[in-house]
């Protein structure tokens, strides 16, 4: 190829890699050349870091100066102590990343002075903050993002820990008052009657904006259904009949005994989560009904979370029903291979599944082996998977499965699966895409984890735990064991032979 034609494939990929936009085909390209690796770096505008693998925040901006939207994951499974703090890209965001609009920060440690300097210098330009896991916020942080990030569309804040401190209180009514463009509120909390004032005054103010509004107690939080403040839906009346453009809402329950003359709903409302308030509730109910009423009434359904304990039969009901389903997390108190022959069948876009086993005696249709098979089979788009069974629920035949029918998976957790060494072979011989592989009380040891399962090249993390105890890994952590143990081999044979 000479210099002219060179010349010209250069500017042909100059005007063409800004429109790519799949992170998995930018990576690609930029493998091709350095032109490419230059012009990846330049143009992309969204980037997501797992942090415990660049631990020089500078390098994210040397590599990728004008990003516009930056998403930051720490270790979802770390214990508080462990957590990565967010101390250093918050001061290296102050200096670089000046067109930044969106910041997700995911697992990782936040305190109060993390966001106030944050808010200090790149308030005004943020557009979207999103916190998941800030353990370290109280009020105070809170209010220095209410005060300082008065263009936010959306907020979203959890505390995985939420039952330790409530976050709720002045910082409401500071965003109420410095910000008239919010779209989507998500903050899991707990409420109470001076937060209704002050949402009321944030859903006034906000009117014209508010889309989305959830301020329900987060799904791991530690507090009970019983103590837990959710805020009965007859006081948000006054809230709801602002919020004019509202379709999605979350957070409030539905009491008999409230008065509800004259309440009414916002005409574009779209997504309704309101559950009816009951203190005493067996703890083995079976809930089959409740599915079968979303299965035969709620044909659109794309996403749904359910802890209702039901069983295989409800399932099916479901899978039957709802085709359009794309996430779903079910627990379950019994399960067979015709329910997950069934979301095979029928469940083509599912793309999340997570299900949970809370009853460990009684269910007689196991193994699942051959379930697993025609569900990964079945479900092509399928990215995460997340079986927590009950001992014998998956053989070293059903881990082969997984690994040979796992095409698409990036993120899998098994809990009670396998027998031997000889599924976790089987696993790894598949699974072309798996990123995060957690394995719970599943019969395997460390060293057989570790030699076996990062022969799975796109894996990147692995979390352990069995009786003996738990481990983190990450590739490179691998890598860097394996180079110590070849170079000591080196070393032991040239000292037996030298």
């Amino acid at each position: 190829m000479n210099m002219e034609e060179h010349h010209s494939l250069d500017t042909v990929f100059s005007c063409v890699i800004p429109y790519i936009h799949d992170v998995d085909d930018r990576n690609s390209l930029s493998l091709v050349s350095r032109k490419l690796y230059e012009l990846d770096g330049i143009t992309r505008k969204q980037v997501t870091v797992h942090v415990h693998y660049l631990r020089n925040p500078s390098r994210l901006s040397q590599r990728f100066p004008n990003i516009k939207s930056l998403t930051l994951i720490g270790l979802w499974y770390a214990t508080l102590g462990l957590k990565i703090k967010i101390s250093p890209w918050i001061r290296e965001l102050t200096v670089s990343c000046k067109v930044l609009k969106q910041l997700v920060i995911c697992d990782m440690y936040v305190v109060d002075e993390d966001l106030e300097l944050l808010g200090r210098t790149r308030g005004k330009d943020l557009r979207v903050l999103k916190i998941e896991g800030g353990n370290g916020v109280s009020k105070s942080g809170l209010v220095h993002v209410a005060k300082y990030c008065n263009q936010l569309r959306t907020f979203c804040f959890e505390d995985d820990f939420i039952d330790r401190v409530d976050i709720c209180g002045n910082w409401l009514r500071e965003l109420a008052l410095h910000n008239k463009v919010i779209e989507s509120l998500h903050i899991s909390t707990l409420f109470d009657d001076t937060d209704v004032n002050d949402l009321t005054l944030l859903a006034k103010n906000c009117s014209k904006s508010l889309v989305s509004l959830k301020i329900s107690p987060c799904s791991h939080s530690l507090v009970s259904l019983k103590t837990s403040r959710r805020c009965s839906l007859s006081k948000l009346g006054e809230a709801l009949r602002h919020a004019v453009k509202l379709e999605d809402f979350d957070g409030a329950y539905f009491d008999e005994d409230d008065e509800f003359i004259g309440f009414k709903f916002p005409l574009n409302m779209r997504c309704l989560d309101v559950p009816i308030w009951k203190f005493y509730i067996p703890r083995m109910y079976v809930e089959d009904r409740g599915l079968q009423v979303v299965g035969q009434f709620c044909k659109k359904l794309r996403k749904l979370t359910y802890g209702g304990r039901a069983t295989h039969m409800g399932l099916i009901a479901l899978a039957e029903g709802c085709l359009n389903l794309e996430n779903l997390d079910v627990t379950l108190l019994d399960i067979s291979n015709e329910a997950l022959d069934c979301i095979g069948t029928h469940l083509k876009n599912l793309g999340d599944f997570r299900m949970n086993l809370c009853k460990e005696d009684g269910i007689t249709d196991l193994p699942l082996d051959s379930g697993i098979r025609a569900l990964l089979n079945g479900c092509s788009k399928l990215e995460s998977l997340n079986i927590n069974l009950c001992p014998g629920g998956l053989t070293d035949i059903g881990l082969g499965y997984i690994g040979k029918y796992g095409h698409n998976l990036k993120f899998l957790s098994l809990t009670y699966v396998g027998e031997s060494d000889a599924g976790l072979v089987g696993l790894s011989k598949g699974c072309p895409k798996l990123r995060e592989l957690v394995m719970m009380s599943c019969p395997f040891n460390k060293p057989s984890v570790t030699a076996i399962v990062f022969n799975i090249c796109s894996l990147r993390y692995l979390w352990f735990c069995n009786q003996y105890g738990d481990f983190v890994a990450t590739r490179q952590d691998f890598e860097v064991s394996l180079k110590s143990c070849v170079l000591l081999l080196i070393i032991l044979v040239f000292s037996t032979f030298c």
